[in-house]
């Protein structure tokens, strides 16, 4: 047999190994193994190395090459220490030193120099290499590239440390959880603030920490929380926790997912930040805003009128109401008062900001206006006079006012606005009208030119609203939606008592989850002899009849109709209508209904209901139900005649015809 010296004149290839036979029979298959050998050398993806116990190098494969950058050729024959930094020569001294003792050096970590100055983090194996006579003559050397795996590792370990810094540093509470929900580690903070240890805490299932106590519904939370998480969705609650010491406190409890960069759910992180201070502050925070809001509003109240003094020939109602319990009081207002002439002033406004400082300057600008208007000729004077009020003694910075003056004997109302909503009149007949000729900015302390002012005649019967502008404003809305809205619910409810239309039109308009303001409403009605005819005409859709029953009421009560007679007339005239509405334009566009009632001298109400729709042979099941059963009983002459022009209905309504119907 024989054995493997390197060859010192090197290749570039590879090294060189020469084979010494001593078995004759067996030369050709050692000179196979050792070329084998050769073909591992330059194949492996590592820098093997040879070189003499002085340092001289004699072999130096491909990836040696590769990894540092001298070629066989020239690097060869050259000391080992070329590679090596300066401040790292004494580790060649104890390796050399190593090897002549036969030692095996593994694993070594250090730092080698490319040939470009880079340095290179490298794994070494050194061996040493015996002659036949078994002395140790040199070292064959293995250098593995690690400069990337140390690279993650600086990586790894520098974003554990910041991971620690904000796990064990941040103000909340934090932990690890494996996906199951056991606890793998949980932060200082956690424990100091609680009083537990790491042994209460970590290798349970989250949910049963005794961080919840007793409390089932915490600890069934924590668990679902923990199975949202797995799935790899967070969550957030505010959930009750228990310390060391048994005190029940409050956490923004929150869970998340750690997820690798596949998507995969790895780790569950909670966390948690005691709010049971924030809680009560905020607790005693709203009890002293309800403690204001309730102030400010009974000083609001207690500014305003309480009732009305009756006027001949007026109608006078109005009617506040604060916004939302979550919203403070703000500065709305009314007021009705004789002026030295005889006539009648009203007027609606609104003071800009909430609470006790807007509701004491409402205070202040109303009462200033009542006495302004005894010496100013008209209400345009009066808003100038206002304006120079505020200039005066800075009561307000903003404030939105609409005033007007009555004349119940002739019917003119002169008006001015200042930044208000205008005017609403609604006319005896329906007719929508505002009265917007006079509108001018709001109120701000500025002295300003002269108001304009406006005036229009009346005719009896004509109902003014008067309004703040929560009644009509929406978020996201324009304002001319807010007014049509008005405009609708105001003609369907004029012929009520002016009591009622403000109820009604808060009622219709004004309980909203989207309203974000006070609403003050205040509504005039210039009496008239009450009328001994009614007519109405609308289209034939069943969602009319509620506005056709509510003036038919209002007009009854006008001639002074007793309940009970009432009641007959509204349930007469309703069963005409609706056998007009479902059957006289089944085969045909709808048209209309008109209802004509007629007050006669005796106390009885005539009654005719018109459809324009095709003849039509009325059969029983035509005649819905018991419809005309209700009206014969109900009534006296009742008659129906059908034409091709429409169907009439007449009958009488006597006043003591009583109300019994089942």
């Amino acid at each position: 047999m024989g054995y493997v010296v390197p060859d010192g004149r090197g290749d570039a290839a590879r090294a060189r190994l020469s084979v010494s036979v001593t078995d004759p029979n067996g030369d050709f298959f050692e000179a196979e193994r050792v070329a084998h050998l050769a073909a591992v050398v330059d194949a492996s993806s590592d820098a093997i190395v040879s070189k003499t116990l002085t340092g001289t190098i004699t072999s130096w494969n491909a990836s040696a090459a590769r990894i540092f950058g001298y070629a066989a050729e020239e690097i060869i024959g050259q000391n080992i220490r070329v590679l090596i930094p300066e401040e790292r020569q004494a580790e060649e001294d104890e390796i050399l030193a190593r090897l002549r003792r036969g030692e095996l050096i593994e694993h070594y970590e250090t730092v080698r120099i490319a040939k470009d100055g880079r340095p290179v983090d490298v794994s070494l194996s050194i061996s040493p290499v015996r002659d036949r006579m078994g002395r140790i003559v040199g070292a064959s050397k293995i250098a593995r590239d690690i400069t990337t795996r140390r690279q993650a590792e600086e990586a790894l370990a520098a974003a554990n440390a910041k991971f620690e810094s904000v796990f064990n540093q941040s103000g909340i509470f934090a932990a690890i959880l494996d996906t199951n929900g056991a606890v793998r580690d949980i932060n200082a903070l956690a424990l100091e603030a609680s009083g537990y240890t790491r042994d209460d805490m970590v290798g349970r299932p989250y949910w049963e920490t005794p961080w919840w106590g007793d409390s089932e519904h915490a600890r069934a939370r924590v668990r679902r929380a923990v199975e949202r998480a797995s799935s790899g969705e967070s969550s957030a609650e505010t959930l009750p926790y228990v310390m060391a010491d048994g005190t029940e406190r409050l956490v923004e409890f929150r869970m998340h997912p750690i997820v690798d960069d596949a998507g995969v759910t790895r780790f569950l992180h909670p966390t948690g930040i005691d709010i049971t201070e924030r809680v009560a502050a905020e607790a005693a925070l709203k009890a002293l805003e309800a403690e204001e809001r309730e102030i400010a509003l009974g000083l609001q109240r207690a500014l305003l009128p309480a009732s009305f003094v009756d006027r001949p020939g007026i109608a006078l109602a109005a009617q506040y109401e604060a916004g939302s319990d979550v919203l403070e009081v703000g500065g709305d207002w009314f007021d009705a008062f004789d002026l030295p002439d005889g006539r009648l002033a009203v007027t609606v406004g609104d003071v800009v900001g909430h609470g006790l400082s807007a509701a004491a300057a409402m205070g202040q600008v109303r009462t200033a206006l009542a006495a302004l208007a005894d010496h100013a000729a008209g209400p345009g004077e009066v808003l100038m006079r206002l304006e120079g009020f505020l200039a005066r003694h800075e009561t307000t910075d903003f404030a939105t006012v609409c005033y007007a003056v009555i004349d119940p004997t002739t019917g003119v109302v002169e008006y001015a606005s200042a930044g208000h909503p205008p005017i609403l009149a609604v006319s005896a007949a329906g007719e929508i009208s505002w009265l917007d000729q006079a509108q001018s900015p709001p109120l701000s302390g500025a002295y300003s030119p002269d108001r304009p002012q406006g005036s229009t005649l009346l005719e009896p019967g004509t109902l003014l609203v008067l309004f703040s502008d929560g009644l009509v404003e929406r978020r996201k809305e324009p304002i001319d939606v807010g007014l049509r809205r008005l405009a609708d619910a105001a003609r369907a409810v004029a012929d009520l008592p002016v009591e009622d239309v403000c109820t009604e039109l808060i009622a219709r308009l004004g309980v909203d989850e989207a309203r974000s303001d006070d609403i003050a409403v205040l509504v005039v009605r210039l009496e008239a002899q009450p009328s001994a005819r009614f007519e109405r005409r609308f289209p034939a859709h069943s969602a009319q009849l509620r506005d056709l029953r509510t003036s038919m009421r209002g007009w009854l009560r006008a001639l002074g109709v007793g309940e009970p007679m009432q009641r007959s007339v509204l349930l007469a005239v309703w069963e005409a209508c609706a056998n007009a509405i479902e059957h006289a334009y089944v085969d045909m566009a709808p048209s209309d209904v008109r209802v004509e009632m007629q007050a006669a001298g005796n106390g009885e109400v005539l009654v005719e209901v018109r459809d324009f729709g095709r003849f039509r042979s009325m059969t029983s099941s035509a005649d819905r139900g018991r419809g005309t059963t209700i009206m014969r009983e109900l009534t006296t002459d009742f008659r129906r005649e059908s034409t091709s022009a429409g169907t009439v209905v007449r009958f009488r309504v006597e006043s003591g015809a009583p109300f019994e119907h089942e």
